[in-house]
């Protein structure tokens, strides 16, 4: 992401509401920034630690980046939270009788390594350079 000048925007729940987040690349690692929905973006508090990466791994990432990149529209962005308790104060302030709740929502446990497969497939046939693949290391038990 450091190479390629590119900064990822994505959506997670801390506590109890939803946060807009960036996820942006220093020269030592990626560091996970909350943004505040349209305006503000905070300076790095620490240096995250450096993994090593070896050149199939960076070539995987870059696919992967040059995949999935597009220009930055804050207006896609929006507190849903937010928006639903607003929804229920309007229907109270016009007495109106709240009786849905909540669906549980379903969690998906996903194996990564398949999710990063799908993902570079996806990558290659929208035409980004292709990364060889790497060689599964044998892990000995100790």
């Amino acid at each position: 992401m450091l190479e390629e000048h590119a900064v990822a925007i994505a959506k997670g729940v801390i506590g109890q509401s939803e946060h807009l987040m960036a996820l942006i690349p220093t020269d030592t690692g990626i560091l996970t920034e909350t943004l505040f929905f349209h305006d503000e973006v905070k300076a790095m508090p620490k240096e995250p630690a450096k993994p090593e990466i070896s050149k199939q791994e960076l070539s995987m990432g870059k696919t992967l980046i040059s995949g999935m990149k597009e220009s930055f529209e804050p207006s896609k962005y929006h507190d849903e939270y937010r928006d639903r308790l607003w929804e229920i104060i309007q229907a109270k302030a016009n007495n109106q009788e709240i009786t849905q709740t909540p669906t549980e929502q379903q969690v998906s446990v996903i194996n990564m390594m398949d999710a990063l497969q799908q993902m570079l497939e996806q990558a290659k046939a929208k035409g980004a350079p292709s990364a060889r693949q790497r060689p599964r290391r044998k892990v000995s038990k100790q």
